[in-house]
C-alpha cells in the first residue's frame, strides 16, 4: 500500500510504501485450530494517507444498477475509473 507519484507519463512508487500481510492461509492447515476467523468480513478497506480506512461501495454499486442498458458501459467505466483513482 501506498502513493504514487506520475513523473513523465509514468508512475512511481513513493516512500511511504508499507506492504501489509493479513493472513497466510493455505487449503489445510498443520495445527487443527490453524484457520482463519473471519473478521469484518463484508467491509472493503483503503489506504488513506497512512491510514486505513472503510469504502463504502454501495454508491458505485447502485450507479451501476440504476444505469440504463444504453449507458451501462460508460457507468461501469466511470464507477471503475472512479475507484482506481481512489487507490
Amino acid at each position: 500500500m501506498g502513493s504514487l507519484e506520475n513523473r513523465g507519463g509514468s508512475n512511481y512508487v513513493k516512500s511511504d510504501f508499507y506492504l501489509a500481510t493479513a493472513a497466510d492461509i493455505v487449503a489445510d492447515p498443520s495445527a487443527p485450530d490453524a484457520f482463519v476467523q473471519g473478521i469484518m468480513e463484508g467491509k472493503e478497506w483503503v489506504w488513506d494517507n497512512g491510514v486505513i480506512r472503510e469504502v463504502d461501495i454501495h454508491e458505485m454499486r447502485n450507479t451501476i444498477e440504476r444505469a440504463r442498458r444504453i449507458e451501462l458501459a460508460e457507468k461501469k467505466a466511470a464507477v471503475f475509473k472512479s475507484f482506481l483513482s481512489k487507490l
